[in-house]
């Protein structure tokens, strides 16, 4: 039935059809209806339009037409789980008839670890593609041409300008060491889109609870002194106007966040991400240590984090939305001991290098005063390298801000206190 409904919507959803058609093909995502999705698109190929709904019944006599009002890509999604639900079960059986005979451990862990690579490359969605499908190419071409490319601004003035925003499939890293505001630039970022283009946002801790940044996303809501909010003693004019701007929540969409309560922890790193992602389907998705998440492969150290970001990137790309992470630098600390707080460079990232080959952008962030940081581009795959911005976070004065160029500090004049770096 729902292949159906797939077969119906394809051929009423004018722009996005051969997107659709072409992932359930590549991921097998069509067993029962499979020639007639082909037929489908060898009909495009040759007469340049989809076949009516006479043509097909013409061709497929038992094939009717299905309405249903959720979207196309929701029945693709229901399809993708119950092949994925099924290739599962398959293995479950014959993990359970091994165990029945006899197998030993690392027989019964081998159909385990099968089992795994399965869906680890379901969810990098890796596909190939032939180059004698010049046909494709060309369908693919006019596609670029005609599809206009707009990102969700991230609220990093110079960046938005540049880069046009976070665009679909990127991977964006804010990096930079403990105590340098990542994430309060992190969810300063979250609540910019969230609010200026009313979309929803998914937002996953690994550092903080999902109270500390509930509380961080009302203070941008606000503008209240943040020390007096936390310890519940904000003036009843302040208060009065948190509340106001709490029942305007109502009208936006929504804003999930979900903090590590230990299932990150057990083997559910990136899939768990992308089950929440599946759940709450947001525009974007924001992760607050991303370095912490659990290898879905196993992995240890490095190889953990190339897995984690490389599967991030895969992720990204599968569900067709910008995830934005929060990471550190293997180097903390110079040679002579001193906290790191020059601009980073692609070689301090040390061993985890994956983190910088599979950013689309990677950002720096330095706190250079108490309330304010730098933020600059260490890797910008289609824009800039030398981009660089000041942000201000008066937490008392509840002053959020990109600063003009004329209020830039000059290298000279930067104070880097311990004072400055003692909370993140």
């Amino acid at each position: 039935m729902t292949e159906d409904i797939v077969i119906s919507q394809l051929l009423s959803d004018v722009g996005n059809w051969r997107d659709a058609l072409d992932r359930g093909v590549k991921e097998g995502l069509f067993h029962e209806r499979r020639p007639l999705f082909m037929f489908i698109r060898d009909f495009h190929r040759e007469y340049g339009e989809l076949p009516g709904k006479e043509v097909i019944k013409k061709n497929y006599p038992n094939w009717k037409p299905v309405e249903d009002e959720n979207g196309l890509e929701y029945h693709l999604d229901q399809l993708f789980q119950q092949n994925s639900l099924l290739t599962q079960n398959e293995y479950m059986e014959e993990w359970l008839e091994a165990k029945r005979k006899g197998k030993s451990p690392a027989e019964l862990a081998a159909i385990i670890n099968r089992l795994n690579s399965i869906l680890m490359t379901e969810l990098a969605g890796i596909t190939d593609i032939n180059l004698k499908d010049v046909e494709k190419e060309k369908e693919d071409y006019q596609e670029k041409k005609n599809r206009l490319t707009v990102g969700l601004p991230l609220g990093y003035g110079p960046l938005d300008v540049e880069n046009g925003g976070a665009l679909k499939e990127q991977l964006i890293t804010i990096m930079g060491p403990p105590g340098n505001m990542k994430t309060w630039a992190a969810v300063y970022s979250a609540h910019t889109v969230w609010v200026d283009e009313n979309v929803p946002v998914l937002f996953v801790s690994k550092e903080m609870s999902d109270e500390e940044i509930r509380d961080r996303v009302s203070f941008f809501d606000s503008k209240f002194p943040f020390g007096s909010f936390s310890r519940g003693q904000l003036t009843s004019k302040l208060e009065k106007e948190y509340y106001a701007n709490l029942d305007k929540r109502g009208r936006r969409q929504d804003f999930v966040i979900t903090a590590d309560d230990g299932d990150f922890d057990t083997g559910g790193g990136v899939s768990l991400v992308a089950a929440k992602i599946d759940h709450y389907r947001p525009a974007i998705c924001f992760i607050d240590g991303a370095y912490l998440l659990t290898d879905d492969r196993g992995g240890n150290g490095w190889e953990a984090t190339r897995n984690v970001f490389r599967d991030l990137k895969r992720l990204a790309r599968r569900k067709q939305i910008p995830i934005v992470v929060t990471t550190q630098p293997q180097r903390l600390k110079e040679k002579d001991g001193s906290p790191l707080r020059r601009r980073m460079t692609t070689e301090d990232v040390g061993s985890a290098y994956t983190i910088s080959q599979d950013s689309d952008v990677l950002l720096g962030i330095r706190r250079i005063e108490e309330d304010l940081v730098e933020m600059y581009t260490i890797k910008n795959r289609k824009g800039k390298n030398n981009l660089s911005w000041q942000m201000r976070f008066d937490l008392e004065g509840g002053i959020v801000r990109n600063l003009e160029e004329k209020e830039h500090l000059s290298e000279d004049e930067m104070v880097f206190s311990d004072d400055a770096l003692r909370f993140e």
